[in-house]
């Protein structure tokens, strides 16, 4: 359902956001042997049903930090990747929630607001709105996680920050597919009883 309009801002601000600002301060971070803490994601590495514009960029940070890494070595610049879980930050705000909800609707063409239908939409907002509660607000870890890899003698290359996160980014790695899957399925945000409309038992719109 995510549209080229919409992935291409995600990408904008999340990935190539990121990369633009390290190349404009690399120079002088050569130069003072400094380091580089980017902000990546958990879900960069745990798919997840409904997310796929955010999944990527965070992905693609994922990747250019663990390169950048790699590179900067030669120059005793050290390269952090930050990854938080999941926190309550404006992203969970209703009122943001509600206008990315319409901004999503209307980029979507004729053909995939009559196959997808306006309920499934409504039905995954209504999720997240549900989730706001039991999202943790106190972003301690994540403020820790970045003091520690701008002051720790030995940072570390991730920092997988969240309750159980480093236990879960562990076992979500060594899973067979089909069981990372599961797990991917039952963190979804999307309702387990939501379907698109075309495959409503009662839709005529695919056979």
């Amino acid at each position: 359902m995510t549209s080229e309009e919409i992935f291409q801002k995600t990408l904008n601000v999340n990935l190539l956001g990121t990369f633009r600002l390290t190349k404009a301060f690399l120079p002088f971070i050569r130069r003072a042997k400094g380091r580089i803490i980017n902000m990546s994601s958990f879900a960069a590495r745990v798919p997840m049903n409904g997310i796929s514009a955010y999944s990527v960029s965070k992905s693609a940070i994922l990747a250019f930090s663990d390169i950048l890494r790699l590179e900067m070595k030669k120059w005793d610049v050290h390269v952090s990747i930050i990854e938080p879980v999941g926190f309550r930050t404006n992203a969970f705000n209703e009122q943001v929630l509600e206008a990315r909800l319409q901004e999503i609707w209307d980029s979507l063409d004729e053909e995939c607001q009559i196959v997808y239908g306006r309920q499934y939409l409504e039905d995954l907002y209504s999720s997240y709105k549900e989730l706001i509660p039991r999202v943790p607000s106190d972003l301690s870890p994540v403020v820790s996680a970045v003091c520690n890899s701008l002051l720790s003698k030995n940072p570390r290359e991730r920092y997988p920050c969240g309750q159980g996160a480093d236990i879960l980014a562990t076992l979500f790695a060594i899973l067979p597919i089909r069981l990372a899957d599961k797990v991917s399925k039952f963190m979804s945000v999307i309702p387990k009883n939501s379907r698109p409309l075309a495959l409503e038992p009662s839709s005529h719109l695919v056979p």
